[in-house]
């Protein structure tokens, strides 16, 4: 019986080699679903489990990659398949971001190989993703003020140095501070900085000190 909490999606566009290499798998515990490309775009999108895809990225005999093919399996990897595949074919789709490239006469344990590799991967970019999510979430919580500090307090600079720049009592900007530290589940500010560049946060720049002394200086 084949594991039904991670998934293979096969999008083949011959009808036999699909129901082959959906026997294959199946022989080695692996859950399986062939899917047509209209059917590709919508279905990678929604799933919830650990899944790759396995891609016939040269139908019909051709040597030139149908990029266009990965733009459903932007988040999952995919492993492209073919007949007489030669090392440029397959330089080319690693490039374009294909996981592997296989022959459709692949062994049994390349075939084995390959796949749980594919689905470990997949496993990984999953918790990495929801640790993400989690953490734009808290970022989301703080005030615009509060994300003003966090981008002095990142970038290195001291209290008094960032109260200066905004106009505001260094005691304020403490509890600003403090309050970013309880809302980002911040244990130290090392890691307040690792969840900044995990945010991909535009890097302060002294420039950016002129804005705020204006609004400072107006709202005073």
């Amino acid at each position: 019986m084949a594991s039904q909490d991670q998934m293979i999606y096969i999008v083949e566009t011959d009808p036999f080699e699909c129901g082959r290499l959906m026997a294959r798998l199946i022989a080695m515990n692996l859950a399986a679903h062939p899917l047509s490309r209209a059917e590709a775009n919508e279905t990678m999108t929604k799933a919830d489990a650990p899944s790759c895809a396995i891609v016939n990225l040269w139908p019909s005999g051709s040597r030139n990659l149908h990029v266009r093919e990965l733009a459903p399996y932007d988040r999952m990897p995919v492993i492209g398949i073919g007949d007489d595949i030669d090392v440029p074919q397959a330089v080319e789709a690693m490039r374009a971001g294909v996981f592997d490239v296989l022959p459709r006469a692949c062994s049994d344990d390349a075939l084995f190989v390959t796949v749980t590799a594919a689905l470990a991967c997949d496993r990984e970019q999953r918790v990495v993703r929801s640790g993400l999510a989690q953490l734009r979430g808290r970022y989301a919580t703080l005030t615009p003020r509060e994300m003003e500090v966090l981008d002095l307090v990142v970038a290195g600079l001291l209290n008094k140095q960032s109260a200066w720049i905004l106009g505001i009592r260094e005691v304020t900007l403490q509890a600003h501070r403090c309050k970013i530290m309880e809302k980002m589940k911040a244990a130290s500010l090392a890691d307040l900085v690792r969840m900044a560049d995990r945010l991909r946060l535009p890097p302060w720049s002294p420039s950016d000190a002129a804005v705020h002394l204006v609004r400072s200086r107006l709202s005073a």
